[in-house]
Order: structure tokens, then C-alpha cells, then sequence
């Protein structure tokens, strides 16, 4: 994976600080009860409390079988496998699991029988020359893979290679096996329930019961030490096998043990029925265990040490429980009475004083814990600070007052004796001998001699009453921490200089101050860390995904850190680290989190409160569960790197293999990876960056969160790539990079877009020939109308002016003439205004014909044809013109009815008028109507004068007159032509000059549409 080589490099993927040689793990120094546990219960994700076994894979992930299915816990998540995910699982009882020899897991089931899974699949052993139980309680294998198993009264079962057999020895036939075990010369060792131990080598059975020793014929577990000897536990004791003897250890005799482990040092684990043991075989110590925090250890059953330096157990009641070294112990109830801890302090014996919010302190010795009663009534409130001063004089802070203590003698000192506030936070002596009572309500109390020298306060010098914390130099300077006043330093003349954290400081909450040698401080504050440079505060941002922390004292430790007491844990931070920002040259500081993890009995310290270095080197927490001791100087290291692993990559909602490349296909609509860093040292507090190169610019900020969803990601090919880091400072990059490839949809395709684009251009290409066509024919229309317009305008003129002319000139005529010649120049000008009429007729039909749209209905050609032929009745020749009408139609016929009146009109019209009744006999005119496939032919036929050859290409044009005779306005033809192309139909002339005319006219049907 070339593309992903390069960001891997530069994740500079050390976990140098991690020694990953070998160490001696479970000091047997550090008492059973100081170490660290942990417990998931169903609660927490398991699908049952009731856990049966649990071993770790290559990977370094916790796979737990219980009753209720088996699950893979890989330090982030807990997958459940059961009957609902796992359809070949007849129950959900898990007796026993083994890792094998190829890395792959065998399960024992309760009614399935031998299960194996390898490759994330599995499946059931099964065999066509043994019957396989349906219960299996105990599995092994040796280094040459035989596999030997054995359940309820099933004996002992073995598949070597192709070949499985039952041990037909009668001492093995029908035995309930709980555990098996080999030891190094080749021998196999049996444990039994009420049959005692087996032991098989060289096909030689030898059996250990009552009789030989035993204390008890229930053999629960096996272990065998460096040295080959033989230990097992029962459920009356654990005892040895040593020289073919049974020997017994006394100090172990009558428990009931269910499992075993020795550890490095040779220290002897047992997991019992009613509690936790740890025995020391050298001096013979037994160390016992019943309950931690809310832990109960009963019915344990099994151990596992797993490659990182845990210890882990399971139980049938506490569920999974994770064993180990801290470097933090806790002092806590019964040994103090009281876990709510105000305060610790050294005092000059060096013991650890501890108030808390009881009438009395508990003092720590470094071994036990001695109590001194306090005789004045505190009221419930506790104490809050200790001062004690060189003649062991103590000075308590309560909220009932300043309680004295000297010897036997106790005094209190309070608003009856002239203070402020009888709620005292703080006590400090300054170098000249002052000491200095900080109040909650009525400000500084500077004191000394017993009178009061100065109250500093709103009314004198400082910003707020509420005093939180205190501080003292060499120089008798003063520094003192508000609520809501920020912090002000009294110089030994009593001068103040007052400095703000922000501009406006209400609400913020200075718990404790840190004086430098140089006269810099740090502030713990409700709203993060900040350091005083001699000038100003400095808030100090800190990197992290941690939200919602309150920050109330830091510590220096002699190792080069800062421990930081908040809300949700101990926060360890590197002296380089914070150096690196005071000096400018980060712009944030890393840090790691103690909690309940790391042996915390209650991560929550005590707000507002100080924290302790003791002459010791250890660092002492008040917290809500008694006090937290930090130890620096203890490294806990461990014996294997941590890994990434890519836990489960899903389409939409399918799961897909991540062997090979994961191809996206287009409907899916969601792509989610679900990654881990196999770690158990410091759970829930796992840090990610992630990238999906070629879709992301750079790595993702950190999160918490081992999951990350992508939407509407382009199609291409990818690689995703994960870091993590247990403490934000040292990353670790995925040993693997996930090729990801996402499939275009068919419109995303190179030939989808090569067509897309030629049909495009291909589209645009035609439009635009359509174009052209339209603007052509416009141009062809526009010629047209022109050319018409200009002939018009012409015969327009004319046609108006020459009726009108006539008019004029006859009644100038008429005027000048006393002849009685009147009536003739009335007929003329009556022939000139019908003339007139006539043309003006024309032009409105013409138009009409322009200018409205074609209106369908149904046409009643006979009343049409009466019609018209009733109206030219009167013109003088139709007396003389035999005039005949035939309607052949078959149909109803649908057109513009006004229309083709005008067409019709025009064209009988003509042929009357027109006509030579004396030149032919038997003149006429006739119209006959037919059908045809599309509408009607309508054909006009006269055998009056017809029309020349070289005129009939034109008898359709505006102001066309064939002969100069004619009287027409020229425009008859030219509407009838128009019209009939309005109505979607043709026109033709056929004409023989002085034999006739003949018009055919073929019409479509517009029916109206149902």
C-alpha cells in the first residue's frame, strides 16, 4: 500500500517509554488488597454475570464464555455471540474455551458439543467414528495439535489428525473430566469430578483418589510448575504430586479451590468458592481476599494471565474481573472511619494526618492507623485544614471556627472572639510568624499573639470574601486564591497587587496555589490550570478529549511530574511538557488520567482541597473514597506493544469481509469501521486520529470514540488508516491499511459521460439546426408578409381609391350636366361602393383568418351550401347557371365552420360570376362532397371561360387578377388558399382556358378528442 506508507511514517509511531522485556509481574511486596480490580458485569455489556472461562487470542483480545453465549472483549466493545447471531448453537452455554496451537479458538460447549472458531466462522467438530458430547467441560492440546477433550461422564475423547477414538481403559470409561493438563516429559494429567487424578503415559493409566492421599476426589484444576511437579486443587484443598506422592499443603488444606496460577515469582493464585487467595510458598503467607469495592469474590472460575500483565478472572457471580499492579493504593473504610476526606497532611513525625468530616483525625503511620478525637463539637462540618506547628501545637480549619490543640487542651477561636466567619478553608504561617485564616464569607484574617492584626476583605484591598487558598514565600509575601476576585498577593507591608484570570472573573474559582522558587505560581481553578508568570495568569489549555473537569490542586512529584487532583481522575503530566508550553513552545499540554482503572477507589477528589508530597516521595488525594496514594517511583511497564485492529467494517447495515479490498457498491449509502487498540492498561481512556486518504485532507482531531461513520463518499479507490494512543503523547499507527474502493453509479461512469456528453452536444447541435429551420422559416414568413404587406399597401390603395374616384368624378358629372342622365350616375356609383364593400370584406376575412384560432365543431354542409348558394341568388348570372350540390359524406365532419364558409363562399362565388352562360350550353356549377381515409375532397367544377396555363401558378397570390377584366380585389383566391392551409388541408386547380375549371379541395377531419 504505497498511497498509505508515507502518512504512516509520519505518525512517528514509537511507544518508546513502553519497556517491552520481560518483568516479574504481581510484586509479592504489594499486598493482594493494594492491587487494582476492575469487574464488567452484564451491567457493563456481558450478556451474563455468570462467567465461566476466559483466554486471549494473537491479537491480545479477552474471548469469555458464560451461560448465556460467549463474547469478544477487545478493550473498546463487547460482541456478543449466542444463539441469535450463531444459528448452528443448539444453547448458549459456554463450559470451557482453548486457544490453539494455529491461533484458532475451541469452545466447550454446554449442548453443542465441540465447537471451533477459526476466521471469524464457526462450526462443529464433528466425526464419523466417535460420538462427540453434547457437553464438553475441558479441552487440550498438545504442541504436536492432538486434541483431547472430555465432558459429563463422557471419559476422555481425543482427534489425533484424522483420527478419533475414545481411551478404552476401564479406570477412564464413563468419568466426568473437568480439567487436562500435560506436563513436560509427555504425560497427561486428568482432573475428575469424584474420580480424583488420572494420570496417562505410555499408554499406562494410573489413578490418585482418597486412598492414595488425595483430600478430595473432585479434581477442579491442574498446574504444572517449572520444575514438572504437579499441582492441583480440590474442593478441600490444593495438594502436589511429587515422586508418584500425594502431598498435601498445609497451609492451603481445607478451601475449596476452583482454579490455579502461579505467577513469576512463584506466588500460588486460587480462585475459590468464597473468596480470592494469593499464597507465598516460601514462608508459607496466605493472602485472602472476599470483596473489593463492589466486587464479590465467590465462585471463581478461572484464571488467565494475559500478555500485557493482567490477571484476569471470571466468576459466577462478579462476571469478568481484570487483576492488576498500580501505582496507586488507597487508604480507605474500615481503616479510616470515614471515606469523605477534607484533607492530608505531614505532620513532623511523618505520619499522615487525615481529617475527613468526623470529630476526629486519623494518623497513618506508613503501616497502621491510629485516631485522635477532637473534643470541641464541630457540628457534622469536619475538618477542613491542618497546620501544626514545631511544639506540636495543631491549628484546625472547621466551619464551626479555628479549633487549638495543644496537648490535652483545645480552644476555639471564632466570631464570639472577634472573627469574621467561623468558616475557616485555609491556615498558613508566613515566616515572620503571622499565620493567616482564610474564610468562605468574611475575607483574610492576619493573626498573630492571639489578636487579630488585619482583616483584608471587600472593604480592604481584595476583590472577594470567599478564600479559597493560600500560599506563603520567603519574603513574607502572601498569595491568596478567590471565588470570584482572582488572585491577590499582600507583600509583608500589607500592600496588595490585585491580578485577574479573565476580565471578568465571577464564577471562577481558585482552589490552590503552587509557588515556584522565582516567584511564579500555579492556579488550579474550576475552569483548567494557570500559571503566573510574575505579571499575569495564563490560562493553560490541555489536550484532551476529557469535558466537564474542575481542577483543584497540583503537586510536584521528585520524578518530574505534575500530578493534577480534578473531578474525574489524577491527571499526570510531564514536566517537559508543561515546560515546553511556559516557555512558548506548545501550544497545549498532554496528560494522562488515573481513575477506578488504576486502583482509584473513587476517581471524584475532594473539591476544593490540597493534595500532598510526602517526605516519602508519594503523593496523598483526598478523595471521595478515602485517600489516594500515587506512587511515582513505580513503573508499571509491560511485556507486549499494544495493537490497532479493525474489529468490523459495515455497509448500510451488512458486515463485509475486510480480507480483500471492501468495494462499495452505489446503493450503498453508509460505510462504517469499527477499529480498537487492544490494550488493557488503561481502559476508556484510548485516544483515535483516522483518515480515509484520498477523501480526507489529514488526520481527524482526537477522539474518544473507536468508530467512525463516512456518507457520500465519491466514487474511487481509498485506504483507511488509524492511530491511537493510551496517553495522547506516544502513538501507534495500525499494522494494516483497509483498501477501500467505491463504485460509480452508471451515471458516474467514463461511458456514461462520454455519452451523457454527445447526447448533450448532440441535443444542442439539433436544437440548434431547429433553430435555424424556425428562424429560416420566420425569415421565409416574414419575406412573405412583406412582400404582401408592400403588395397591399399597393392594390390596398388602389382598390380603395379607384371606387372612390369614380364616385367623385360622377358627381362632378352630375353637377355640371343638366340631363337628366341621374340614375345612371346613381348605378355607377352604387357598382363603385358595392365595389368598395366587396373589398373591405376581403380584408376583414382575411384577417380574421390571421389573427384567430381554429375553432372545431361540427359542420352541416347542407345548410352551409344552401346558404351560400341562397346568397349569390341574386347576382345575374346564377338565373341562367344550372347550379347542383351532392353530399356523398358517410360521416360527421369537424372543422372551422366560419372558415370554410368563406373558402366555400369565395370559390361558388367566383365560378357564378365568372361564368359565361351564352358562350356554352348548359352552363353549371357543381359541388360534390365524398369522403376519404382522413376527412372529405370537396370538389368546385364550372364549364365557364377557365383560366390561361401561365397564369394558374399564380391565382393564389394577394391581389392576383388573371385578366384585366376582373373586379375582383384580387385577394379571393389568396384567403380561400390561406384558409385552407389554417385548416390543415390542400388545394388544387385544374383548369382548361376555355373549357372550364375545376377546384379540389381535401380536408382532415379535426374531430375533437373525447
Amino acid at each position: 500500500m504505497k498511497l498509505a506508507s508515507s502518512y504512516l511514517l509520519t505518525l512517528a509511531l514509537l511507544f518508546g517509554s513502553l519497556n517491552l522485556l520481560s518483568q516479574r509481574r504481581f510484586d509479592p511486596s504489594i499486598p493482594l488488597g493494594d492491587l487494582t480490580y476492575s469487574s464488567w458485569t452484564a451491567k457493563d455489556g456481558l450478556s451474563s454475570s455468570n462467567v465461566t472461562k476466559v483466554i486471549s487470542d494473537q491479537h491480545g483480545q479477552l474471548w469469555i464464555g458464560s451461560y448465556n453465549g460467549f463474547m469478544r472483549f477487545d478493550s473498546e466493545r463487547i460482541d456478543i455471540y449466542d444463539k441469535k447471531t450463531e444459528d448452528l448453537l443448539e444453547t448458549d452455554g459456554v463450559n470451557t474455551l482453548l486457544l490453539a496451537n494455529d491461533e484458532s479458538i475451541y469452545l466447550g460447549s454446554q449442548g453443542t458439543g465441540l465447537l471451533h472458531l477459526k476466521n471469524g466462522e464457526l462450526s462443529i467438530i464433528k466425526s464419523d467414528l466417535i460420538n462427540i458430547p453434547k457437553s464438553v467441560r475441558a479441552i487440550y492440546q498438545d504442541e504436536s495439535g492432538n486434541l483431547f477433550f472430555g465432558g459429563q461422564n463422557t471419559g476422555l475423547l481425543t482427534i489425533q489428525k484424522d483420527t478419533a477414538y475414545i481411551f478404552s481403559e476401564a479406570q477412564l470409561a464413563g468419568i466426568t473430566i473437568i480439567s487436562i493438563k500435560a506436563d513436560k516429559i509427555g504425560g497427561l494429567w486428568i482432573g475428575t469430578e469424584g474420580r480424583g487424578l488420572f494420570y496417562i503415559k505410555d499408554d499406562k493409566v494410573t489413578n490418585y483418589n482418597i486412598s492414595d492421599g488425595l483430600v478430595s476426589n473432585y479434581v477442579s484444576d491442574i498446574f504444572i510448575d517449572e520444575q514438572n511437579e504437579t499441582l492441583f486443587c480440590t474442593s478441600n484443598g490444593v495438594q502436589k504430586v511429587i515422586n508418584n506422592k500425594v502431598r498435601s499443603i498445609p497451609e492451603l488444606a481445607g478451601l475449596y479451590i476452583n482454579v490455579f496460577y502461579v505467577d513469576d515469582w512463584g506466588t500460588y493464585w486460587l480462585g475459590g468458592e468464597t473468596g480470592l487467595y494469593r499464597y507465598h510458598p516460601k514462608d508459607g503467607k496466605l493472602e485472602e481476599i472476599k470483596h473489593k469495592k463492589d466486587i464479590s469474590f465467590v465462585r471463581i472460575s478461572s484464571l488467565y494471565a494475559d500478555k500485557e500483565g493482567n490477571l484476569w478472572l471470571t466468576s459466577n457471580r462478579s462476571g469478568l474481573v481484570q487483576i492488576k499492579e498500580s501505582i496507586v493504593t488507597n487508604i480507605s473504610y474500615p481503616e479510616i472511619q470515614s471515606e469523605l476526606v477534607n484533607i492530608v497532611y505531614e505532620n513532623k513525625s511523618g505520619h499522615i494526618m487525615i481529617g475527613t468530616d468526623q470529630n476526629h483525625i486519623n494518623i497513618w503511620d506508613g503501616e497502621n492507623i491510629s485516631t485522635r478525637i477532637i473534643k470541641t463539637p464541630l457540628k457534622g462540618n469536619g475538618i477542613r485544614n491542618i497546620l501544626e506547628e514545631e511544639d506540636g501545637t495543631l491549628w484546625l480549619a472547621t466551619y464551626n471556627g479555628i479549633v487549638k490543640v495543644q496537648g490535652n487542651r483545645e480552644s476555639l477561636i471564632d466570631m464570639s472572639t472577634g472573627m469574621p466567619a467561623n468558616n475557616f478553608r485555609v491556615i498558613k504561617k508566613d515566616i515572620n510568624g503571622y499565620f493567616w485564616f482564610a474564610t468562605r464569607s468574611g475575607g483574610l484574617v492576619k493573626y498573630k499573639d492571639e489578636k487579630i492584626n488585619e482583616i483584608f476583605d471587600l472593604n480592604n484591598k481584595l476583590l472577594s470574601n470567599f478564600i479559597l487558598a493560600l500560599a506563603t514565600n520567603d519574603l513574607g509575601e502572601v498569595y491568596v486564591g478567590t471565588n470570584g476576585g482572582g488572585m491577590s498577593i499582600i507583600s509583608a507591608d500589607g500592600e496588595v497587587k490585585n491580578y485577574k484570570i479573565r476580565e471578568d472573573d465571577s464564577g471562577i474559582l481558585i482552589f490552590n496555589i503552587d509557588l515556584e522558587s522565582n516567584g511564579n505560581a500555579i492556579l488550579t481553578t474550576n475552569v483548567g490550570p494557570a500559571y503566573f508568570d510574575g505579571e499575569k495568569i495564563i490560562q493553560v489549555p490541555l489536550e484532551s478529549f476529557e469535558r466537564s473537569s474542575t481542577f483543584f490542586d497540583i503537586v510536584w512529584d521528585q520524578k518530574d511530574h505534575l500530578w493534577v487532583t480534578t473531578n474525574i481522575g489524577i491527571l499526570k503530566i510531564e514536566k517537559k511538557n508543561w515546560n515546553a508550553f511556559v516557555k512558548g513552545d506548545a501550544e497545549k499540554v498532554f496528560y494522562t488520567v488515573l481513575n477506578e482503572s488504576d486502583g482509584m477507589n473513587n476517581r471524584e477528589c475532594t473539591g476544593a482541597t490540597s493534595a500532598l508530597l510526602g517526605s516519602d516521595g508519594l503523593v496523598y488525594v483526598p478523595t471521595l473514597g478515602g485517600v489516594a496514594i500515587v506512587n511515582p517511583e513505580l513503573k508499571i511497564t509491560r511485556e507486549i506493544r499494544p495493537s490497532i485492529k479493525y474489529q468490523k467494517v459495515k455497509l448500510d447495515d451488512r458486515e463485509v469481509s475486510m480480507d480483500e479490498t471492501i468495494i462499495l457498491n452505489p446503493e450503498v449509502n453508509r460505510l462504517s469501521i469499527d477499529f480498537s487498540l487492544v490494550s488493557f492498561g488503561s481502559i476508556g481512556q484510548h485516544r483515535y486520529r483516522y483518515q480515509l486518504i484520498g477523501f480526507d485532507d489529514e488526520l481527524s482531531p482526537i477522539t474518544d470514540e473507536p468508530t467512525i461513520q463516512y456518507t457520500n463518499v465519491p466514487p474511487g479507490e481509498y485506504e483507511f488508516i488509524v492511530a491511537a494512543s493510551e496517553d495522547g503523547q506516544l502513538w501507534l499507527s495500525a499494522s494494516t491499511v483497509l483498501a477501500i474502493q467505491v463504485l460509480p453509479h452508471y451515471y458516474q461512469t467514463y461511458w456514461f459521460l462520454v455519452l451523457a456528453t454527445f447526447t448533450v452536444l448532440f441535443t444542442l447541435y439539433a436544437i440548434y439546426q431547429w433553430r435555424l429551420s424556425f428562424i429560416n422559416r420566420q425569415n421565409i414568413k416574414l419575406t412573405k408578409v412583406n412582400a404582401e404587406l408592400d403588395r397591399f399597401v399597393y392594390s390596398a390603395s388602389h382598390e380603395l381609391r379607384s371606387p372612390l374616384t369614380s364616385v367623385l368624378g360622377l358627381v362632378r358629372l352630375a353637377r355640371t350636366e343638366e340631363s337628366g342622365n341621374i340614375n345612371e350616375y346613381l348605378d355607377h356609383i352604387e357598382s363603385s361602393v358595392m365595389r368598395l364593400d366587396s373589398f373591405i370584406k376581403d380584408i376583414i376575412d382575411y384577417s380574421r383568418n390571421t389573427r384567430l384560432e381554429n375553432f372545431r365543431k361540427k359542420i352541416d354542409f347542407d345548410a352551409m351550401i344552401r346558404g351560400i348558394l341562397e346568397d349569390i341568388s341574386y347576382s345575374k348570372n346564377f338565373t341562367k347557371i344550372s347550379t347542383s350540390f351532392e353530399n356523398k359524406l358517410s360521416s360527421d365532419f369537424y372543422s372551422d365552420d366560419k372558415r370554410l364558409k368563406i373558402a366555400f363562399s369565395n370559390l361558388i362565388n367566383n365560378a357564378v360570376k365568372h361564368h359565361d352562360p351564352s358562350r356554352v350550353e348548359n352552363p353549371y356549377v357543381n359541388i360534390i362532397l365524398t369522403s376519404s381515409d382522413v376527412g372529405i375532397i370537396v370538389e368546385i367544377t364550372d364549364n365557364g371561360p377557365g383560366i390561361e396555363k401561365e397564369y394558374q401558378d399564380d391565382i393564389f397570390k394577394m391581389f392576383f387578377r388573371a385578366t384585366v377584366r376582373s373586379e375582383g380585389s384580387g385577394l379571393g383566391l389568396y384567403i380561400v388558399h390561406e384558409i385552407i392551409q389554417r385548416v390543415s388541408g390542400t388545394i388544387e386547380l385544374s383548369s382548361t382556358f376555355g373549357v372550364g375549371t375545376s377546384f379540389i379541395l381535401k380536408l382532415p377531419n379535426l374531430q375533437k378528442k373525447k
